[in-house]
């Protein structure tokens, strides 16, 4: 599932459960004006809920922050930091493999992102 769906899905969600309490609270309220509440709920609140989600899953496979992630892609060397990380992966194993597997995916991160193309390294074609 896509972030757009996941987004969609969520103030589904949000929407729905914000229709139920407020019809529970107000029964005599039109339906019209509990829809649009519960709409304006949603709006409000399904961009906090995805991130906490997206915050809660970095958290889980890498231990950190997805800011903290994306500020490791900023070192020199990233193949170096990633053979750092496995090796802080294999100091940990023995004791703490929760951490061990944070380590690994942290590193797996890295490579992955390593020699991807920006717009600035990327140099125009020319056909004849």
């Amino acid at each position: 599932m896509g972030k757009e769906e996941r987004m969609e899905e969520i103030w589904e969600n949000l929407q729905h459960k914000e229709f139920k309490k407020l019809s529970k609270q107000h029964p005599s309220m039109p339906m019209t004006t509990l829809h649009q509440l519960s709409c304006d709920y949603a709006q409000k609140n399904y961009v906090a809920v995805y991130d906490a989600e997206i915050y809660g899953k970095y958290l889980d496979m890498y231990g950190c922050t997805q800011l903290d992630m994306e500020d490791m892609l900023d070192e020199d060397m990233p193949c170096m930091l990633a053979m750092s990380i496995l090796s802080d992966a294999q100091h940990v194993m023995s004791y703490d493999q929760e951490q061990a597997r944070q380590f690994i995916n942290r590193a797996k991160y890295v490579i992955r992102h390593m020699n991807r193309p920006t717009l600035d390294t990327l140099t125009p074609t020319t056909t004849n």
